[in-house]
């Protein structure tokens, strides 16, 4: 997925969810693939995670990340925990992500 397909399927996650869409950043780190910032209200993604990932990979990394504003949204958290792993189960997406 090109920089410009990204931001347009996580914004449309946030749409299309009936929220008000995060910030979309783009890094070039080797910290982590993607980062949820809620109180920034910033979805961040590592350039250096996404070279070469397939295009499904791709979106579920977006997805992963999705989730953790989802549920903040829906119950108030962003960690790994059962309410995150139901936001992920609700969105079919694979909530044990491995780049």
């Amino acid at each position: 997925m090109t920089i410009t397909e990204i931001e347009e399927y996580i914004h449309q996650l946030f749409i299309i969810n009936g929220m008000q869409p995060y910030k979309v950043e783009f890094h070039y780190t080797n910290r982590y693939a993607g980062a949820c910032n809620v109180k920034e209200r910033v979805i961040e993604i590592s350039l250096i995670a996404i070279q070469g990932l397939s295009n499904e990979r791709c979106k579920n990394l977006c997805l992963h990340e999705f989730c953790h504003a989802f549920s903040y949204y829906l119950f108030g958290t962003v960690a790994h925990d059962k309410y995150w792993s139901g936001t992920c189960d609700l969105m079919n997406c694979p909530d044990d992500l491995y780049i």
